[in-house]
């Protein structure tokens, strides 16, 4: 959540930047939109680049998650197997004895 609220304020900045420079230009017009248009543009791609970062963090740490769910399932097949063929060694035996 905290990492929604940071990409959220520093584009909610580069707004209020880009407003008060519009506010404040002593270029003319033109100039000024392509300053803002180029400032965009800068901004726009670090956002990308930072929530493409923040995606690939989360595949990460999702990807560990399965992992260890996995070992954990496999782990309890294991168990699940061995006492299985305990329960039927142990009814083998009741049938031979009987």
């Amino acid at each position: 959540m905290s990492n929604t609220k940071t990409i959220l304020g520093i584009l909610g900045g580069a707004a209020v930047g880009a407003i008060a420079g519009v506010l404040f230009a002593p270029d003319k017009g033109y100039k000024t939109r392509r300053k803002i248009k180029k400032e965009s543009q800068r901004v726009t791609k670090n956002a990308t680049k930072e929530v493409h970062r923040k995606m690939e963090d989360m595949k990460g740490h999702v990807n560990h998650v399965v992992d260890d769910l996995k070992s954990q399932l496999s782990q309890a097949e294991a168990e699940l197997k061995s006492k299985l063929n305990h329960v039927r060694n142990k009814k083998s035996e009741e049938v031979i004895e009987s």
